[in-house]
């Protein structure tokens, strides 16, 4: 099947950015964005890869662009792949990516946060989202923008010791995230949508 990558492993030298997801046109996807910075991120870290996980309509178009950016063969698209094959690949990783511009946190996110990886948040919602992903805490937040997102990978790329920070404070937020504790937060705010206004 040409459609998809053979599935390795990372080579010891190798500095991965991951992004796993539906690969989904813009305007609410920005897999533009992530495509046409990979060259300003290898030219900074030649050893970088990018892995792909998942499949959709915009692939062609994704593969296609790396191809016409001679980048082609720093890009691995690997498919959908098993939940825990998918998990194991985030976890090779160095740097993991979310790129859309709507308000949703999407599952990805909190698996790259139970897997302890040092997150790009890129978005419209950069500068206003404030529920769970926390700039230069758990993350990085950039606006849609290939510099700035090519600027952040770059960014953690070179400093171990910030993707060893942001991390750990990923892990710590995810880890308030249960279903019990989701419900009880709900519920608490249907009850005080409900109270009567003094």
């Amino acid at each position: 099947n040409n459609s998809k990558a053979a599935s390795t492993t990372t080579g010891a030298g190798e500095k991965t950015i991951i992004y796993a997801g539906h690969l989904a046109p813009p305007p609410v996807y920005r897999l533009d964005l992530l495509v046409e910075a990979a060259p300003k991120v290898l030219a900074e870290n030649p050893n970088a890869k990018f892995v792909i996980v998942g499949g959709g309509e915009y692939e062609p178009t994704m593969r296609r662009r790396v191809l016409e950016l001679q980048v082609g063969d720093k890009f691995e698209f690997v498919g959908q792949l098993p939940y825990a094959d998918a998990k194991t690949r985030i976890a090779e990783a160095k740097v993991a990516v979310q790129v859309l511009n709507d308000m949703c946190l999407g599952t990805k996110v909190l698996d790259y946060f139970a897997l302890g990886k040092a997150v790009v948040s890129c978005g419209s919602f950069f500068d206003s989202y404030s529920e769970f992903l926390a700039n230069g805490v758990n993350c990085i937040l950039v606006p849609p923008d290939k510099e700035k997102l090519a600027e952040a990978i770059n960014l953690l790329l070179s400093r171990p010791d910030l993707r060893e920070a942001l991390g750990q404070n990923a892990l710590k937020t995810v880890s308030d995230y249960d279903w019990e504790s989701q419900a009880d937060r709900l519920v608490h705010r249907v009850k005080e949508s409900d109270s009567p206004k003094r």
